[in-house]
C-alpha cells in the first residue's frame, strides 16, 4: 500500500544523458532527488516491492536500452513517453535525432516492451511560416504509418509558450532563423485535430490531446496529461 510510481524525469532527459547513473540507482537501490520545495534533498527507494512502475520521459531512448532489460529482469513495470515530432536535426530541434534514427529508436523500444507501454507525443504542434498546418500533417502521417503497431496511443497539444525561458528562446530561434511561429484560429485547430485523428485511425493509435478543455470540448478526443 506504501509503493509509488517513480516518473524518471519530467525535469531532464535521463535515457538519453544519464543511463549510466540510473543503472547505478538501481544497483544501489534508492535515487535521492530535490524537489521544488522544501525539504531540499529526499530519498526515495527503488525496491522492486515498493515500486508500482516507473515512467521514463525522452527524446531518444537507444543509450537506455540495456537499463531497462536490467529493470525488466528485476520486474519493474515499466512506461514510456517517447517525443518524435519529425523536427529532430532541423533548426527547430538541432540537438535532437532526425526522423529516421528516431523511428529506428523507437522500434528497438518496442522490441523490448508491449506497445502498450508507450506513449508516442507529438508535442507540442509546433506552427510556423515555414512549418504549416499541411507540413505538419504531412510529418505526423509519416511517422504514424512508421510507428503503427510499435505504440499504443499518441498525444498532441498546440504550442504554449508558459515559461519566461521558453519565451526567451524562441525570440532568439526566430532572429536566427527568420522564420515566425502562427497561431491558428479556434476552427483551423478543430479542422487539424480531426485530420490527425484520422490519420491515427487509420493506423490504429489512440489519439489523446493535452490541455486546451475548449478543443477537447468541441472534438471529443480524450485527455492526456501535458508534461513534455
Amino acid at each position: 500500500p506504501t509503493a509509488v510510481g517513480i516518473s524518471a524525469s519530467r525535469r531532464t532527459d535521463i535515457p538519453r544523458y544519464y543511463a549510466r547513473w540510473f543503472a547505478e540507482r538501481l544497483r544501489e537501490g534508492f535515487a535521492e532527488y530535490v524537489p521544488c520545495g522544501p525539504p531540499r534533498r529526499c530519498s526515495r527507494s527503488l525496491a522492486v516491492r515498493d515500486v508500482t512502475h516507473i515512467t521514463h520521459w525522452t527524446r531518444w531512448p537507444l543509450p537506455f536500452l540495456p537499463v531497462l532489460e536490467t529493470e525488466l529482469e528485476i520486474g519493474f513495470p515499466v512506461l514510456w513517453n517517447v517525443t518524435i515530432t519529425g523536427l529532430g536535426g532541423t533548426s527547430v530541434e538541432p540537438g535532437i535525432p532526425d526522423t529516421e534514427h528516431a523511428i529506428i529508436a523507437m522500434h528497438a523500444l518496442a522490441g523490448l516492451v508491449s506497445p502498450k507501454a508507450v506513449v508516442w507525443r507529438f508535442d507540442p504542434l509546433f506552427l510556423t511560416k515555414h512549418h504549416g498546418p499541411q507540413e505538419l500533417l504531412a510529418r505526423f502521417e509519416e511517422l504514424a504509418e512508421a510507428l503503427a503497431g510499435h505504440v499504443d496511443r499518441v498525444a498532441v497539444s498546440f504550442d504554449d509558450p508558459y515559461e519566461q525561458r521558453v519565451r526567451k528562446n524562441l525570440l532568439a530561434w526566430q532572429a536566427r532563423t527568420g522564420d515566425t511561429p502562427i497561431e491558428l484560429p479556434e476552427d483551423e485547430k478543430v479542422a487539424l485535430l480531426r485530420a490527425i485523428e484520422a490519420a491515427t485511425r487509420k493506423h490504429d493509435i489512440c489519439l489523446t490531446l493535452c490541455s486546451s478543455p475548449e478543443l477537447h470540448a468541441r472534438t471529443g478526443i480524450p485527455k492526456t496529461g501535458c508534461n513534455r
